[in-house]
């Protein structure tokens, strides 16, 4: 597995790369995390794939797919799976975009990635997007995880618990989702 970000797609090696990977039909998945941004030069200002970069793959007779929400852990592990067993059955290399946000700047020396997105922008993002809170929301939905404040039982976290800790990691549904 590969992974690289928005702004490596313009390099000449990134396309070196799946070139051979095609002409070997080498096993590899290839992972664009697309933020929109190059450091602080947006896709649609260094790219003429304005809307997905995946389909460059095509030019290397290669598979491709998007997934729209990288914020979504259990999209990601739904969509990346057969992507995986494609690798696995040694079927060829495929490119897959994943469409994500960045926070903070590029690098600490980015003091100017508010210049370049508005503080309302960000906020949404971290209210809608922000993987970390909706993941802990899934597992509070599934009453996998104590809220917050509660006294953390240690057989809670438990491997060896009641085992329902462990379902959302094996894809079993939960007795909670409809």
């Amino acid at each position: 597995m590969c992974v690289l970000g928005d702004g490596a797609t313009n390099q000449g090696a990134f396309h070196e790369a799946l070139n051979l990977a095609a002409l070997f039909r080498l096993p590899i998945v290839s992972i664009i995390e697309n933020n929109q941004f190059s450091f602080c030069t947006a896709v649609d200002s260094h790219s003429r794939y304005r809307q997905c970069l995946a389909p460059r793959a095509e030019a290397y007779d290669m598979a491709w797919n998007v997934i729209e929400d990288g914020s979504d852990l259990l999209l990601l592990r739904e969509q990346l799976a057969p992507v995986l067993q494609r690798a696995r059955l040694r079927q060829g290399p495929t490119l897959v975009e994943i469409a994500t946000y960045r926070f903070y700047g590029f690098t600490l020396g980015d003091a100017n990635s508010k210049k370049y997105r508005t503080p309302e922008e960000i906020q949404w993002h971290r209210d809608h997007r922000d993987p970390v809170f909706r993941w802990e929301k899934k597992l509070l939905e599934e009453d996998l995880l104590p809220p917050r404040g509660r006294q953390q039982n240690p057989e809670d976290l438990s491997p060896t618990g009641h085992g329902r800790r462990n379902r959302i990691c094996r894809n079993e549904s939960s007795p909670h989702s409809g």
